[in-house]
């Protein structure tokens, strides 16, 4: 494995940091302007239609033609708007994919891509187009409103998106990341050109940004860069509240929903109070670790228990798989199948699960397990992106772990460990779509509000 490069963090002003991972083994190089926020039932579809009329030009590039003529002259510069949840924050922006001069023509080498790319984010962040009223075009936002609202409902006819956007919410209610980063039809409907420009100026003096760069260039270089192109912008004042794990569930929550489909889906959730903001504690790391380990046991590898037990030898579902998010400490399966066998798939599951709680682990699948763990590790510095996603969370969070570090640490974690992180886990909500008859508590009346409402989430990356 290549020794992964490190970041190096610059803070450009109060709230605007830069990091750098200098690397030489890539021909392309990736920029990325994150703007975070706390999610928001109001906020955060403002700030996503706002991030989408941005990057439908500015005051240089006013239209979208004359925008992507620009970044052709740029060897073909990408840039695309991204936005995902990340726990109980909302993470938005602008990602650039470029070629490295050393790679162009010599003639070219010194037209600077790295530079022109950051000129155009300036431009699309610093100056859209404004109307002669001083607002965003109104043209534009109606475009991208009905384009979000077109997005928002797309969701709602897929089964597999709905029903993970679904459980999703029952599962997380009343916490921040129960919303959706885009909203629904009705709160994107109401937002007005004076609502979506008002949001930009708003933003503009309180954002909270997060710049990472992966390339040949150094941090000092990419430092002048960026100062360069943002000059004169200095935002302040956002703080960003903590993140808070999911809590114990004081009994299970269970929902279906009816929807005339083939295959339904299933998708099971449990609390298991182990999150990556536990690493600095006594044996935090190594339960970290070991519930990781637990999740490709279970369902996250090709040749996972779920997989072999309740897909190929009860032939019971299409897929079953299993997730594990690390910020709010919760395991998800996930498992496409009709409602015929429906009953047998959830035991079948729920006895992995227990057998797993009981400390029933083979050897083999074990080292299964780890080599699938480890390889995912491995591939940390394939690309670009992948080398970016694995620091994105971990410096926000003042961690300083690298792949090496994780590749030692997930040699370490024992069957016992994975027996305890196993032991943990607190059934929390079920959620079927398919058909059934409805909602209910297994212990308590359930919340209706809560229970009954079946907006859209957006899942997204961490």
């Amino acid at each position: 494995m290549i020794q992964t490069p490190t970041p190096t963090t610059v803070r450009l002003h109060e709230t605007v940091f830069l990091h750098t991972l200098t690397t030489d083994r890539f021909k392309t190089a990736r920029l990325s302007f994150y703007t975070l926020f706390p999610l928001d039932a109001k906020h955060s579809p403002a700030m996503s239609l706002l991030f989408d009329v941005m990057g439908q030009g500015s005051q240089r590039y006013p239209d979208t033609a004359s925008l992507n003529r620009r970044l052709d002259d740029l060897y073909g510069t990408v840039i695309r708007t991204r936005g995902f949840p990340w726990g109980d924050h909302h993470v938005l922006g602008f990602t650039a994919e470029m070629m490295e001069d050393t790679f162009l023509p010599p003639a070219d080498r010194r037209m600077d891509i790295l530079g022109g790319t950051m000129d155009v984010l300036a431009e699309l962040i610093l100056h859209p187009r404004l109307g002669s009223d001083g607002l965003l075009r109104s043209a534009v936002v109606e475009r991208e409103r009905r384009s979000l609202c077109d997005s928002i409902r797309a969701m709602q006819d897929h089964p597999q998106t709905y029903a993970e956007s679904r459980y999703h919410r029952i599962l997380y209610a009343g916490e921040p990341y129960a919303l959706s980063t885009m909203g629904t039809v009705e709160d994107v409907e109401t937002l007005t050109a004076e609502d979506v420009t008002d949001t930009w100026r708003q933003w503009l003096g309180k954002a909270r940004v997060e710049i990472f760069y992966v390339g040949r260039a150094d941090a000092g270089t990419v430092c002048r860069k960026v100062r360069e192109a943002f000059f004169g912008w200095a935002p302040c004042g956002l703080t960003l509240p903590p993140m808070t794990a999911h809590p114990t569930p004081q009994s299970l929550r269970t929902c279906t929903e009816e929807r005339a489909l083939t295959q339904g889906w299933l998708c099971m959730g449990w609390a298991s109070g182990i999150t990556d903001s536990q690493v600095g504690e006594p044996g935090g790391r190594e339960r970290l670790f070991a519930a990781r380990m637990l999740n490709q046991l279970l369902g996250d590898m090709p040749s996972s228990l779920l997989f072999r037990h309740v897909r190929e030898e009860k032939g019971l579902c299409y897929d079953c798989t299993s997730s594990f998010d690390a910020v709010k400490g919760v395991l998800t399966v996930l498992c496409g199948t009709s409602s015929a066998h429906r009953a047998a798939a959830e035991a079948a599951i729920r006895a992995q699960v227990e057998a797993l709680r009981a400390g029933h682990i083979r050897e083999e699948d074990l080292e299964l397990a780890r080599a699938s763990l480890m390889n995912e590790y491995r591939q940390c510095t394939d690309n670009p992106a992948s080398l970016e996603h694995f620091w994105f969370w971990r410096t926000l969070r003042g961690q300083t772990e690298t792949p090496e570090d994780c590749l030692e640490a997930v040699r370490r974690v024992t069957e016992t460990q994975v027996a305890e992180a196993a032991a943990c886990l607190v059934p929390d909500t079920l959620f079927y779509l398919g058909g059934g008859d409805g909602c209910e508590d297994t212990e308590k009346d359930k919340d209706e509000e809560t229970e009954t409402e079946t907006e859209p989430w957006e899942t997204g990356e961490a």
